[in-house]
């Protein structure tokens, strides 16, 4: 049945004629997870559609070749029915599937299932490739991230080595756009960043030296004169002997790894590590 769902169905300018044919319409079948949804008209419009749930969670939508995470509405007379909200493109279709994460290989991380869309998925048990489009971003999360079955070992971001990860987590620039990510599972070694509110825009280690570019996030236009970001650093092999552009606020162990807070001012901090491990006396 297609219905108006109010502002978020502006952009498929259903107007009041077409509300009144989706009145005359027939409800949409039920549908099971895995099967698709039809649109023979020849206009936008949302379809709400009742799906078999087969486990609780949310379901992933295709639309428009992307897919996205979607909450349903559970049904009060059929325990096992959730009525789920679909948008259709004139004579196109949407899939709707099920599960944390999509064919099993990626999903949107923690505060981010209503911010990510995936396309062109592949991979085998030792990497994962998608594309992700970021359409939001918040100051209330520090970063949009994914999330995969198991241990990150390595990323890359548009074909560029990307390294800011940790676990099962890979956080991605923290602005609009669409990126290709290529996802290594495994255990890390090269140093990485775990987390921080500047907007990391590059990371590159050359087994001696790691370098970040860090810059204001784009809800910031100015900080007070000497204002520091904090930085979270995890690393598995070496010993930090050395910092340029941050200061070591923590350092510590945990999980195998050091690891180690930084406070820095935006822009560029470098961190040489030598023979041992920890974070030697730079603290």
């Amino acid at each position: 049945m297609l219905l108006d769902g109010g502002e978020n169905d502006a952009r498929f300018g259903i107007d009041i004629a077409l509300e009144a044919e989706a009145t005359r319409t027939p409800p949409s079948p039920r549908v099971t997870v895995g099967e698709t949804v039809p649109n023979d008209e020849g206009y936008n419009g949302a379809c709400a559609v009742s799906v078999t749930r087969e486990a609780p969670g949310p379901y992933w939508v295709r639309e428009d070749g992307w897919w996205m995470v979607r909450g349903a509405q559970p049904s009060l007379a059929d325990p096992v029915t959730d009525f789920l909200k679909v948008y259709l493109s004139p004579e196109r279709e949407s899939r709707i599937a099920a599960g944390e994460f999509l064919e099993g290989r990626i999903g949107p991380g923690w505060g981010c299932q209503c911010v990510l869309r995936f396309q062109d998925t592949d991979g085998d048990s030792d990497a994962v490739l998608a594309t992700v489009s970021i359409e939001d971003i918040s100051p209330l999360i520090f970063a949009p991230r994914v999330k995969v079955p198991r241990t990150v070992g390595a990323v890359k971001l548009d074909g560029e080595a990307w390294h800011y990860f940790d676990g099962e987590h890979v956080f991605l620039p923290n602005r609009r756009g669409t990126y290709r990510l290529e996802i290594e599972r495994g255990a890390p070694r090269a140093p990485h960043v775990i987390g921080t509110f500047a907007l990391v825009r590059a990371a590159a280690w050359d087994s001696a030296t790691f370098v970040v570019h860090a810059e204001l996030p784009p809800w910031v236009r100015s900080v007070p004169h000497g204002y520091q970001f904090r930085m979270g650093i995890r690393w598995y092999e070496g010993k930090l002997v050395g910092v340029a552009g941050a200061t070591v606020q923590r350092p510590g162990f945990r999980n195998g790894g050091a690891w180690a807070v930084l406070r820095f001012e935006a822009g560029t901090a470098r961190l040489r590590f030598g023979a041992g491990r920890g974070a030697g006396n730079v603290c």
